[in-house]
């Protein structure tokens, strides 16, 4: 497993490849990117919910501040009709916030 390394608060943009069956063209949705630590529960960062028109084939840009806590998120998806849940995923890959510090160094 891959992941993501980010510094905190950095500013960064997702972009989803989206697939949607030709029956949906047309549709008002909104896309909702999201990090978190606890499967989902708690947003520790977010897009915000973005409108978009549906089509059979998109990328919709997403941006996002990184938290400023430090550890490690996933990245969940979105996609909403109205409020409703449409359709979702979640990234296998981690994103990894660092945190802490090194040194001084203790020589012996």
């Amino acid at each position: 497993m891959a992941a993501y390394i980010f510094q905190p608060s950095q500013a960064k943009t997702a972009k989803l490849p989206l697939n949607l069956d030709p029956s949906l063209v047309g549709l008002a949705l909104t896309a909702e990117l999201f990090l978190s630590k606890d499967g989902g529960t708690t947003k520790a960062a977010t897009s915000g919910k973005i409108p978009f028109t549906a089509a059979t084939t998109q990328n919709i840009t997403m941006p996002i501040t990184m938290p400023a806590a430090a550890g490690a998120y996933k990245a969940y998806i979105d996609i909403l009709y109205g409020n409703a849940f449409f359709l979702g995923f979640v990234d296998v890959n981690d994103i990894l916030i660092p945190g802490g510090s090194v040194g001084p160094i203790v020589w012996t």
